[in-house]
């Protein structure tokens, strides 16, 4: 008798459970695994498979009831256990589990009543309407894969902590419930049904699937867009205070400035010994740092001219910070700080004196503010979305500056666009400025 169940389960569910499990594992496959993942996949898998033989039995001599509920408690299993062995082997919580037993059901499910609309119409055997339905299942994990896995925009944030990314989940598995219930009802229940309304079922629910495929990655997405941007936001209101701080101490050594260069020149011939002459060189670099009249802009451009030197790179700038008036002072901080803040950090490791360069230029024309920055850079860039991909390995908090110079753009209704050519990095930010 366990012989036949064991049987029954290779023909008819095997491949079922090996297709849910990989959609499964494919959705979570880039979030961290805890140790001796693969053991504990392979006990997972071992373990649903003991569920599914457990509940394959001969229903030849069952009631359309209890074949209806048996089969009931065996997919509703299938699909739970699913998602509790996600959070066996991944460090994922709940609904992320969920979440990847939903998107593996959903998959299988599709594939396979999709299919059996096609093969109802012609005549197989057994082996090969499976291996079929295998190719097939392939090609849409596969198709996902590409869709929502391997590309950049996958999500970096694992865990599904929004209350309305949990309220999707649950709706979408809710949805899953009820496709295993109407299958089940349309198999075991009703009797002489024509073929025309079992493909209409089918139809619909293929379709039903793929739905619950497509909300899901959708609302998934605008979530994880909806999270860098507050991840984005708060990096400007840090950046404003810090703005604040900078400035303080940027108005005070201005103050220290344009008394020791007093005190200097009051000691005459004999105050220039060593230390005051050291004394003066370093007042005079900083003092010669660049007047935009625009008090922000100054801020920003002394404190980085300041780390230019410090990495023996070439900075040169023209900028006319008048014509910034128009934007907050916050806003030019957090602007010109993450674009300088890039350039130092791609030309810092550019081993060439000659190529470590920045250039920055701030002009008005045609009644636009037209802002250039220019650096070299070693390697490669690749862009995603219109920006940079980061180089550093934690992606999950980096990146965020260009983020923060395309909102600061945005919210000004200018346009950015960035290029790279022969190891030169150019940006350029057009900002209407509004009549006065």
């Amino acid at each position: 008798m366990i012989g036949q169940q064991i049987l029954r389960y290779l023909q008819d569910d095997f491949h079922i459970l090996l297709s849910v499990m990989a959609g499964c594992y494919l959705v979570i496959s880039q979030m961290e695994k805890r140790k001796h993942w693969p053991l504990r996949l392979i006990v997972s898998f071992l373990a649903i498979s003991v569920w599914m033989c457990v509940f394959s039995p001969d229903f030849t001599s069952m009631t359309g009831r209890q074949i209806m509920i048996a089969s009931t408690v065996k997919y509703t299993g299938l699909f739970l256990l699913n998602a509790l062995a996600a959070m066996f082997y991944a460090k994922v919580n709940f609904f992320t589990a969920l979440f990847a037993a939903t998107v593996g059901y959903s998959l299988q499910h599709a594939c396979e009543r999709g299919w059996e609309v096609v093969r109802n119409r012609m005549e197989m055997p057994v082996w090969l309407d499976r291996v079929i339905l295998v190719v097939i299942m392939i090609a849409a994990l596969y198709l996902y894969g590409r869709i929502a896995v391997w590309n950049r925009k996958y999500k970096r944030f694992n865990h599904i902590d929004r209350l309305d990314s949990k309220i999707l989940v649950m709706i979408a598995a809710v949805v899953v419930g009820i496709n295993i219930v109407m299958d089940l009802w349309l198999y075991s229940i009703v009797e002489d049904i024509s073929s025309a309304v079992i493909d209409y079922t089918r139809i619909a629910s293929t379709v039903t699937s793929f739905l619950v495929l497509l909300v899901s990655m959708c609302h998934l997405r605008e979530s994880d867009s909806t999270v860098r941007a507050e991840i984005a936001a708060q990096l400007l209101h840090s950046e404003q205070a810090r703005f604040a701080q900078d400035k303080a101490i940027h108005d005070a050594i201005n103050i220290k400035c344009h008394d020791i260069r007093h005190q200097i020149a009051a000691l005459g011939e004999k105050g220039y010994r060593k230390e005051l002459k050291e004394i003066g060189s370093l007042v005079n670099i900083y003092d010669a740092a660049v007047r935009s009249e625009n008090t922000a802009l100054d801020v920003v451009l002394s404190n980085k001219s300041l780390a230019c030197l410090n990495k023996s790179i070439t900075f040169s700038c023209i900028a006319d910070g008048r014509q910034l008036d128009f934007m907050a002072d916050e806003d030019v901080y957090a602007l010109f700080g993450n674009i300088l803040d890039n350039a130092i950090e791609a030309v810092s490791q550019i081993a060439d004196p000659e190529r470590r360069v920045i250039s920055l230029s701030v002009r008005m024309r045609a009644g636009c503010l037209i802002i250039e920055e220019e650096n070299f850079f070693e390697g490669e860039i690749r862009f995603d979305d219109g920006l940079p991909i980061t180089s550093k390995e934690d992606k999950n908090y980096h990146g965020f500056g260009m983020q923060s110079i395309r909102m600061l753009t945005e919210r000004y209704e200018g346009d950015i666009q960035l290029e790279s050519d022969q190891g030169i990095f150019k940006l350029s930010i057009m900002l209407p400025v509004p009549k006065a």
